[in-house]
């Protein structure tokens, strides 16, 4: 599949991509994110797998990771690494993606996504009120 050049793209454009393709939608802009490293990956199952094992047994809502995607508005919808959506609020998963912002937000830095998770994402992350953003940081064994 072709995609159309464009200076801004939509939900429309966004859905017309193939399931899996390797884009997120920020601000009107296709961003493309390669496959992460086994290292990225590493973190993320031991991360992701933590926390579910403590959301279950407290029985607090549903964690989810990458790739899932997570709709702002039609010209932002991202892929964050692991979020978690509150039981009282588990009406915003739907059989496609997340319909509004998660509780809970965790990107894992990489390389070829820093810039995004850094400034673009935690920009909107606060503007649409996810409650809480963590960054993690593989590399200097960080979380912020």
């Amino acid at each position: 599949m072709k995609l159309e050049k464009k200076s801004i793209y939509t939900e429309e454009d966004y859905n017309a991509l193939p399931e899996g393709a390797p884009y997120q939608l920020i601000g009107g802009m296709l961003i493309m994110t390669p496959a992460p490293s086994p290292y990225h990956q590493k973190v993320l199952r031991n991360l992701a797998f933590a926390l579910w094992q403590y959301v279950k047994e407290k029985e607090l809502g549903e964690v989810f990771f990458a790739p899932i995607d997570v709709y702002f508005d039609k010209w932002n919808i991202v892929q964050p690494d692991i979020i978690f959506i509150d039981k009282m609020r588990t009406n915003i998963i739907n059989n496609q993606r997340i319909n509004t912002y998660p509780d809970l937000a965790i990107e894992i830095i990489s390389p070829s996504t820093a810039y995004y998770d850094l400034i673009d994402k935690k920009e909107l992350y606060e503007r649409y009120g996810v409650k809480e953003y963590w960054l993690v940081d593989p590399l200097k064994k960080k979380v912020e």
